[in-house]
């Protein structure tokens, strides 16, 4: 993360101490003291109490799907003779020169998941992604560097409830019937991080919170800039129908009863940037309209058993580093789970154990020249502590 410094009397005396000692190497025996905390830096996330005291690390490999199989799984129309992209066969269905549905299995220059999609008539595809965008509150590992979600009053939104039903199928058979399809597909382990309802209620709820954020967002626009202008065409959302409710649901890949890391969690994202896997799912009244997966993994031989140091441990690595530097920033940890994550070295891909810390940061945007003021925002962040090492991990080849 990038820290701005400040030379504050204050924050030099905290400085002075936090002469923390290094990171223990396991969850045995007397822990720690917890060091005292900087003002900028607070925590709000719930310590893990139970979690394994070994995990071990495995080699792994792309779980690449067999392209029949997954066409037999997924596809509602006659599956289509293949093309051939660069990143493996692709299936589309036309209708009239439209195209009405397509698969891509990853098999070539990306490997390890699918993407799929189906483009009924019945409702507005392009409408639906929109809203989709604008009107879901977004989990923190969803939002873009763009800010655009949180320029339009995402974080105030109401998040859709979780396992509600809706009148033309249940959540139960929604979830079961993904379930199936993946196994169908020849999908590895997983485990359901979280699903939604997109109900009409909570939509147009988010929908009159989009709005007025829209306007004040326009309100600060200089008028006449090439912003306020392309801005102009964008209309507000009007009431939307139930034609537009839906599920969404999210899994992660797992292993011993550990997820795979879904977020970006690596400091160096050029060249080696970490390989982390989602797998999201759309349902609506159409039945599967939107389903992909990346990065998925077959497990293969254990290469190592790894002692876990405590979640607090993993804290206090990343408190002793942060309390390197002087900040005017407020960061909060919000969040700290066991995950694996993929490493690529010189024999292969290994998925080893890191605690995952979200960290969210106060900020203060840049003030462009289509703006009149600079807006604050808050920046989302991961870093993976290695769960033997106590090692904030750098990149996706580091076996630290």
């Amino acid at each position: 993360m990038k820290n701005r410094f400040a030379g504050c009397r204050e924050m030099l005396a905290a400085l002075l101490v936090l002469c923390l000692p290094g990171c223990g190497k396991n969850n045995q025996g007397e822990q720690p003291a917890v060091p005292e905390l900087p003002e900028t830096l607070k925590i709000s996330a719930v310590l893990p109490e139970d979690y394994p005291e070994t995990v071990p690390s495995y080699s792994v490999e792309w779980n690449n799907l067999d392209p029949e199989i997954a066409t037999e799984a997924v596809m509602q129309n006659p599956v289509p003779e293949p093309a051939q992209y660069a990143e493996g066969p692709a299936y589309l269905y036309e209708e009239n020169g439209t195209i009405k549905e397509f698969l891509i299995v990853y098999t070539g220059a990306v490997q390890g998941g699918m993407s799929y999609r189906f483009l009924p008539p019945s409702i507005d595809v392009e409408f639906s992604y929109r809203i989709e965008r604008d009107l879901r509150k977004l989990h923190p590992c969803e939002f873009s560097d763009n800010l655009y979600e949180q320029r339009f009053g995402n974080q105030r939104m109401e998040s859709l409830p979780e396992g509600e039903s809706l009148d033309f199928l249940s959540y139960e058979q929604a979830k079961a019937g993904l379930e199936e399809k993946m196994k169908a597909c020849g999908f590895p382990e997983v485990q359901l991080y979280f699903s939604q309802t997109q109900t009409v209620e909570v939509l147009n709820h988010n929908r009159e919170i989009y709005n007025s954020s829209r306007e004040a967002y326009r309100e600060n626009l200089v008028p006449g800039s090439e912003t306020a202008k392309r801005f102009s065409q964008v209309e507000p959302y009007e009431e939307i129908g139930p034609e537009m409710e839906h599920y969404w649901f999210v899994y992660r890949q797992v292993q011993d009863g550990i997820p795979f890391a879904n977020v970006m969690w690596p400091r160096e994202t050029t060249g080696n940037g970490g390989r982390y896997g989602t797998i999201e799912a759309k349902i609506g009244r159409e039945g599967l309209v939107d389903f992909s997966a990346v990065n998925l993994f077959k497990v293969g031989e254990a290469v190592g058993e790894n002692t876990i140091v405590s979640p607090q441990e993993a804290i206090d690595c990343y408190v002793k580093e942060y309390s390197q530097a002087l900040h005017f920033e407020t960061t909060e940890i919000t969040d700290i789970q066991l995950n694996f994550v993929v490493i690529e070295t010189a024999e292969g891909f290994v998925a080893r154990p890191a605690w995952i810390l979200s960290l969210e940061t106060e900020t203060m945007g840049v003030k462009s020249v289509n703006q009149k003021e600079a807006l604050p925002y808050t920046k989302y962040e991961f870093l993976a502590v290695a769960a033997d090492s106590c090692v904030i991990l750098e990149r996706g080849s580091d076996s630290r």
